[in-house]
């Protein structure tokens, strides 16, 4: 008898540089099935689930049904994800929120409207130990506020978000 873990998959340019790459040609469609994939999978010892989509946009529909399982995950991590905001709404409505200690929606596009959805949904996030919230596009007076949703935020190394205006002449 094997026995796998299938519970763990990394999918990053570190560590599988060249299946990046694939479904980076492959497009969008390619990370959907494979978040839809995850979606499907019978994993009841899930503990970890760690999604990201490389500075793409997650896609929404796969993430719903990956957080609408029955999965008791204490560590969530959707990260690098061109879409946070809208990432955000999904979390806290997720079925897997109430068992999660540590939430990382780190290294993506975080704005601070996405944080004020956060703020709102206090009252659901006070029972994490951890929300890691680096690397986003926060301003420094909404990683004030942020730092004290729960027991422990990281707020640093924020982005600026560079705009570039466009002249009609």
């Amino acid at each position: 008898t094997w026995h796998v873990d299938t519970g763990f998959i990394v999918f990053n340019d570190r560590t599988y540089p060249n299946l990046v790459k694939l479904f980076a040609a492959l497009g969008e469609e390619a990370v959907e099935a494979v978040i839809a994939a995850v979606a499907t999978a019978n994993l009841p010892a899930l503990e970890s689930l760690l999604l990201s989509s490389g500075d793409a946009p997650m896609p929404l529909t796969a993430l719903a049904k990956v957080l609408s399982r029955p999965w008791t995950v204490s560590t969530l991590a959707i990260t690098r994800t061109a879409n946070t905001d809208l990432v955000v709404s999904h979390v806290l409505r997720s079925a897997l929120l109430p068992t999660l200690a540590r939430l990382d929606l780190s290294g993506g596009m975080l704005s601070d409207a996405g944080a004020r959805l956060l703020l709102a949904a206090a009252g659901k996030l006070e029972h994490l130990v951890h929300l890691d919230l680096r690397g986003n596009t926060l301003s420094p007076t909404m990683t004030k506020q942020l730092e004290r949703l729960c027991a422990e935020v990281c707020v640093d190394q924020q982005r600026a978000i560079t705009t570039v205006p466009i002249s009609d002449s």
